[in-house]
Formats: C-alpha cells, structure tokens, sequence
C-alpha cells in the first residue's frame, strides 16, 4: 500500500522530486542507512543544494531521456578535462560471459575478452582520454567509492554514467548532492523495470545483459568512443 502512494507520488512529481519511492524503500536497507549517515547528515548544505538543483531539473522536464545532462550543456565540455572525468559503466552491461566476473568492478583488459563488450570498449576509450574509469555494481560500493570521495574533493567531480531509467532520478540526486555533474545515458534494453528487479541486481543478481539505445550509441560516437 505505502509502495503505491510513493510511486504515486513519484508519477505526478509531488513537490517538483521522482525519488519518493526509491527513497522509501531504501532508507533502511544498507545504502539508504549509509547515505544519511555519511552524506545528508554530515553535509546536510551539499544536500541542500542538490535537492533545490536536482529539483529544478525535474520541474524543467530535464530528466528522463535517453541521454540525461546535468551541469553541463553537451559532451565536449564534459570531456574538456578528462582527468577530472570518471566514465562508469554498469556491472551489468557486461556479457555473461566476462572472463573477469561479471558482478564486479574488473576487468581483464588487454587480454582477450569478447569483442562485443561494451564495457572493455568505454574502458579502453576512457584509458585512451586519461579518465579513470570505475565499473558500478552495489548501490552502496558506488557510494563508498564514488559519491563520498566526490563530495570530500578525492575523485572527480565529473562523470558519464550508465543506468537503467529506473534509477536514473535516485542517481542524479545523488550525484548532485555529492557535487558530480555530467551525463548519465538509460539503458533501452534489459532495464530494470521496479525497485524490485533493480533490489536484486544491486544484489548481483540480474539475468539480462543491459544496453543503451541509438540515441546513446550516437552521443557517445559524437564524443569519439567507437
């Protein structure tokens, strides 16, 4: 019953946010408890400010497509200071065959993997521009490993990131909060469709291998990644 009033909530983007569910449901499972903690409470400005900014994106209809801008206003200023980049794909873009494991943040490269693996090709692109590169599995590792080191000045505060449409809201809110600004791209393919499937992915489990769609596929040739 609660989860229906959230998603309610969400679809008629009660006062200008499309997180209520997502934010309901996580707040006491390990990421939710780890980001009041760690983040809202010990920066409660820096969420301040990411509310009112990620607010402003939702009430302009900014989010939601296929490509998703935020804080900049194409690809090549994102990609002005690629050291100050990080491209992060999903964990589950990755073939089911990936010889490093597919729920995990490694890869094998140069050694041979499937030619077709999106991932290896945004590693090897990213690799060639001089971005570091960070594969995202758990809610709760991307937040240790890249919102918190974002919020306190250790990473970059750029990114070019790959969701499911799903947690595409929760992710550039806390992307905001934590001071990252860049372009996430939804997958149109093998998405996680509800908080559900996207629970059980987070936990690793997710038997569909995601992609992005021609819209993404042409925003990342415009950038030069093959």
């Amino acid at each position: 019953m609660a989860g229906a009033f959230f998603r309610y909530l969400d679809r008629h983007s009660f006062l200008g946010f499309k997180v209520w569910e997502f934010s309901f449901r996580s707040l006491f499972r390990p990421y939710g408890l780890w980001f009041l903690r760690h983040v809202v409470l010990r920066h409660p400005l820096a969420t301040l400010k990411g509310l009112l900014r990620y607010r402003t994106l939702v009430i302009r209809g900014l989010l939601g497509g296929a490509v998703n801008a935020f804080g900049f206003s194409d690809g090549a200023e994102l990609f002005s200071e690629p050291r100050n980049l990080i491209i992060a794909p999903g964990y589950c873009q990755k073939p089911f065959g990936c010889p490093a494991g597919r729920f995990s943040h490694l890869c094998i490269l140069p050694q041979p993997c499937p030619e077709s693996c999106p991932v290896k090709k945004l590693i090897a692109f990213g690799l060639e521009l001089g971005a570091r590169v960070y594969v995202m599995t758990s809610a709760l590792r991307i937040g240790k490993d890249l919102l918190l080191p974002a919020l306190e000045r250790r990473g970059p505060s750029r990114i070019l990131a790959f969701v499911c449409p799903y947690s595409l809201h929760p992710f550039v809110l806390a992307c905001l909060i934590c001071g990252l600004e860049g372009v996430v791209l939804t997958f149109a393919r093998g998405a996680c469709a509800d908080y559900s499937s996207w629970l059980r992915a987070d936990r690793g489990i997710k038997p569909e291998q995601t992609a992005i769609g021609p819209e993404g596929e042409e925003f990342l040739r415009s950038l030069g990644c093959p």
